[in-house]
């Protein structure tokens, strides 16, 4: 077969349609061997009959071709070169990467490995599927990899943006840590708060992390910021509370208006329990 591929894509095409011809003109090359060991090739009696033959039966002819090269016969493998030939062509002509030759080495490497046990029907078509592949493949980066980028302090950066929290969550975070040391809420509201509004879980992965009915995180963050915080609120624990958080200064307005330094959302935009109250600032 052709193995230069020093030349264009029509040129390539104008070689391997000329060795087919030498081929097939051939009589040393006629398929008596074949003709007797397959029924779809009974009655050829040159290359260019088992040519056509392909294109009237394809995948009982095109069957035994490649059974007959998996056994090292290589001119049955060049008969389905020769029959896919039309189709690498197009195949090529609207790749603008890859050339006829990509695709002609692409397939003879099917030809030889293709499993006609498991696949004998569609052979054609499936033949282009994974030349297809096989040629386009190697220029997609796999699923789930992740390219390092150059330099690797940049990479290093990238690492630190995704790892770094938010401000919103930031302060979340020491709201709800402060209420708690103050015992303005237990542990548990302190573990649901935190998933809410600092992590950013929705109603019902909340609830499936704490084990409780997306209705129970909605009032229990309810009832954390209306009765314990709200209602219970004085001016020490103002004091306390934002000292704990972290602020300079308290807030007026009670300890909600301290609360109303946290994202009017849970944090990372999630809207995640319903009519639980948003954090915001006022009353």
């Amino acid at each position: 077969m052709i193995r230069s591929t020093s030349f264009g894509a029509a040129g390539l095409c104008s070689a391997l349609n000329a060795e087919w011809a030498e081929l097939a003109a051939d009589a040393a090359r006629r398929p008596l061997d074949w003709c007797s060991s397959w029924p779809a090739l009974a009655g050829c009696a040159s290359l260019d009959d088992v040519l056509g033959r392909v294109r009237e039966r394809p995948d009982q002819v095109l069957y035994a071709l490649l059974s007959l090269c998996a056994g090292g016969d290589l001119l049955a493998g060049r008969v389905v070169l020769q029959a896919m030939l039309g189709k690498l062509v197009r195949m090529a002509a609207v790749d603008t990467q890859a050339g006829l030759d990509d695709y002609v080495g692409a397939l003879w490497l099917r030809i030889r490995t293709y499993p006609t046990v498991e696949r004998p029907v569609r052979i054609a078509a499936n033949l282009a599927l994974d030349t297809l592949k096989s040629v386009q493949g190697h220029r997609r980066t796999p699923c789930g990899i992740e390219v390092t980028p150059y330099p690797p302090s940049a990479f290093v950066d990238s690492l630190w943006d995704r790892a770094e929290p938010s401000a919103d969550e930031l302060a979340a975070r020491r709201v709800i840590r402060a209420a708690a040391r103050l015992g303005l809420i237990n542990s548990d509201t302190e573990a649901v708060l935190t998933s809410v509004y600092a992590d950013g879980l929705s109603g019902p992965s909340a609830a499936a992390r704490h084990g409780k009915s997306p209705g129970a995180i909605r009032v229990q963050c309810h009832t954390a910021f209306v009765g314990s915080l709200s209602m219970r609120a004085c001016w020490q624990t103002r004091h306390d509370l934002s000292r704990f958080a972290g602020f300079s200064a308290p807030p007026t307005g009670g300890v909600r208006s301290c609360v109303g330094r946290l994202p009017v959302q849970p944090a990372r935009g999630h809207g995640a329990i319903g009519s639980a109250p948003a954090l915001q600032a006022g009353g």
